[in-house]
């Protein structure tokens, strides 16, 4: 769509040949006037100017945000990282490359491109970023990254279930400029309704981060348990903490850490795990999968976030059945020091529960304090309350009995507004016949004054036990009051 005020008169313009002299029709911008374009036809052209306030972009040939458009370099300033986009219209088959996101939670200074579908790195250094797909009943799922120095895939090859969400976090080093984009494989089918259960998130630890301590590691090995899950292929280790022989992580320094675990799980086949850390004596959270009705390889994932001293580890335990590769390099581990840039200040917390709720439930209750950086995790009201204003990421998991419903969500409670739901854990399966963990996380920017709870829906059981499969933690990224970068695409 072009938004154009009308044709220019007298513009002097050379409409391009090929090397055989032969006119390229089309559209291209002005050498000298970035608010000009120029429409050739059998080397003729026509001057067209775009609203004010707006530039043409060579590259998708219309014209839109300076900032976006690329055409004066004091206005390019797609040097952001930080992003999380969505998609709310309902069912989509691959084969699609890339995947358009249509909505935006975040997109500070532009790294995501909604009519390229392409995510540009604005800096070089480490990145973090989260996929979810919401998986179209009875259809299988495979979500790829593409453009990574690594394979990175969220999988459900499952195809006996209704409306589910799967997800998983990775960890990379880029160089900047790197572009990346969500591709849709064949035979595939994702959903996304009210609830945002179709995501990509990320940013960069370098540009939010003081101190980069960070880790990244997969394995191709099948391995059985007990054992603990060890991570021989290290992608990346900034900080030396990362132990590929043992799979233990040993904090460098103290501080707040994020955490995360993904693994396939084979068809019928049990898989239970734990993080567990020497600072703590029992097991900090579990994630399982029963041997139910999967029927082909899944993927699982959980993260968390937790505080160390120098010198204390965490590591990934396999309690029971087995953590596969599934061909997919969905067995990985990975981590980084929580340390945000002033004048952001430390907000962040992990909570967990033993008990099961039943739905409606308004707010899910989370006895078990385990962080809470800067005091913002209220127990007698089972929410966090914002203090201040920015980019915070948060993740949810929970436990699913058998033969039970799972609609939990992430709510935000703000004055003088109605609830939002910022995003929405969901299975619409009764007929499991073991328990299983799920979940998924956001980026989002909330205002100072504004809570987060959990809520749990109608006929919905959250399911968890002295193992810890109930959880809900995040960490504020960073400070901005007003995102100006940020909005709807």
């Amino acid at each position: 769509m072009f938004l154009f005020q009308g044709v220019i008169q007298g513009q002097e313009f050379t409409c391009p040949v090929d090397e055989n002299s032969q006119c390229l029709d089309g559209y291209y911008g002005d050498p000298e006037d970035c608010t000009l374009y120029h429409e050739c036809v059998d080397c003729q052209y026509t001057t067209g100017q775009c609203e004010s306030g707006l530039h043409f972009d060579k590259d998708v040939h219309i014209c839109r945000s300076p900032y976006l458009a690329g055409c004066d370099p004091d206005n390019y300033i797609r040097n952001g990282t930080a992003f999380c986009v969505t998609r709310g219209n309902g069912r989509v088959d691959g084969p699609i490359n890339p995947l358009i996101f249509s909505e935006a939670y975040v997109n500070y200074k532009y790294p995501y491109d909604p009519l390229m579908g392409h995510w540009r790195a604005g800096l070089s250094g480490v990145y973090f970023f989260h996929m979810s797909a919401g998986a179209y009943p009875g259809r299988k799922v495979n979500m790829t990254l593409a453009g990574t120095p690594h394979p990175f895939y969220v999988v459900r090859d499952s195809q006996y279930h209704e409306l589910d969400v799967i997800s998983r976090d990775a960890m990379m080093v880029l160089n900047m400029h790197s572009v990346l984009a969500v591709t849709l494989e064949g035979d595939s089918s994702i959903s996304s309704d009210a609830g945002k259960q179709t995501m990509w998130a990320g940013f960069n630890l370098d540009e939010f981060m003081t101190d980069v301590v960070a880790f990244y590691a997969v394995s191709t090995q099948l391995q059985q348990a007990p054992t603990t899950v060890v991570f021989e292929d290290e992608h990346f280790d900034v900080g030396d903490g990362y132990h590929p022989t043992t799979g233990l992580f040993t904090a460098p320094v103290s501080g707040t850490y994020f955490f995360t675990f993904s693994s396939g799980a084979e068809s019928y086949a049990t898989h239970r795990s734990q993080f567990v850390s020497s600072a703590s004596p029992a097991g900090l959270s579990e994630l399982w999968r029963g041997a139910g009705q999967n029927t082909g390889v899944d993927t699982l994932s959980k993260s968390l976030v937790y505080v160390l001293n120098a010198g204390q580890t965490i590591e990934v335990r396999l309690l029971a059945g087995d953590a596969s590769n599934g061909q997919s390099t969905l067995l990985s581990f990975g981590g980084f020091l929580y340390s945000p840039k002033p004048p952001t200040p430390q907000r962040a917390w992990f909570v967990n529960t033993a008990s099961t709720h039943t739905g409606p439930l308004d707010p899910v209750g989370f006895e078990n304090e385990v962080v809470d950086v800067g005091d913002v995790f209220d127990q007698t009201t089972n929410s966090v309350t914002i203090d201040t204003s920015g980019y915070y990421y948060m993740s949810l998991y929970t436990g699913m009995t058998s033969d039970s419903l799972v609609s939990i969500q992430i709510v935000e409670q703000s004055e003088g507004h109605d609830p939002a739901i910022l995003a929405e854990v969901v299975r619409s399966e009764p007929y499991n016949t073991e328990v299983d963990t799920l979940g998924r996380s956001l980026l989002v920017h909330l205002k100072a004054g504004s809570q987060v709870n959990i809520r749990l829906g109608q006929d919905s059981v959250s399911y968890s036990n002295s193992d810890k499969q109930t959880t809900f933690s995040g960490f504020l990224l960073y400070a901005i009051e007003d995102p100006d970068l940020s909005g709807s695409l």
